[in-house]
């Protein structure tokens, strides 16, 4: 399922995050970097991707890697050791999730493959974006992303925008921070989703 509109409010997201800190929290990633990933990935919403892959919620993240930190699996040992378990994961089939992740699962499990990463010998911020990413990935795979430096210019603007969120407090600054993360037009429109309140 495609969408062209944020699926959540800024608040909202930054909420879920902040419940989820302490998963990132040894990481050199932050909860502005995971709000870049979440905005370039999906514009907030939580959905299966579209075309020929299996990623799903926030920041479609891969069903075939949640064995590393599903909390009932039997080959989540480091997750357990160093506490970023997931709980109440639906079963999985291969690559495809039989079923769906509510908003905090969805997150936490975006939260748990950048800890898994890390905990794994990935230590600096780009290198985890680009395992992350996919970077270096050779499957089939958009056009845009298979061309050269595709996938690398979309973690440079995660990480453009992340620079910018770290600096924004007002509702255009933050609109403009996500925009180097992926870009939109409808200003008006996305205010009202991400900023309900103003």
């Amino acid at each position: 399922m495609a969408t062209n509109l944020p699926g959540k409010s800024y608040e909202y997201m930054v909420g879920l995050l902040n419940q989820n800190a302490g998963v990132l929290g040894p990481t050199p990633l932050s909860i502005e970097t995971m709000l870049s990933i979440f905005w370039e990935e999906t514009f907030f919403n939580n959905i299966l991707q579209t075309g020929a892959g299996h990623a799903v919620g926030f920041g479609q993240t891969e069903p075939a890697e949640f064995y590393r930190f599903d909390a009932n699996g039997s080959l989540s040992g480091l997750a357990k050791a160093k506490d970023y378990l997931v709980y109440n994961l639906p079963r999985r089939n291969g690559k495809v999730l039989l079923g769906t992740l509510d908003d905090y699962t969805a997150v936490r499990v975006a939260c748990a493959m950048v800890r898994d990463l890390f905990e794994r010998g990935v230590k600096s911020k780009r290198a985890i974006l680009n395992a992350y990413g996919g970077v270096g990935f050779k499957g089939t795979q958009p056009a845009h992303l298979a061309k050269s430096g595709g996938r690398e210019g979309i973690i440079q603007g995660m990480l453009d925008c992340e620079s910018a969120l770290v600096q924004a407090s007002k509702p255009n600054e933050i609109m403009a921070a996500l925009k180097k993360a992926r870009d939109f037009n409808q200003d008006d429109d996305f205010r009202q989703i991400l900023f309900p309140q103003n």
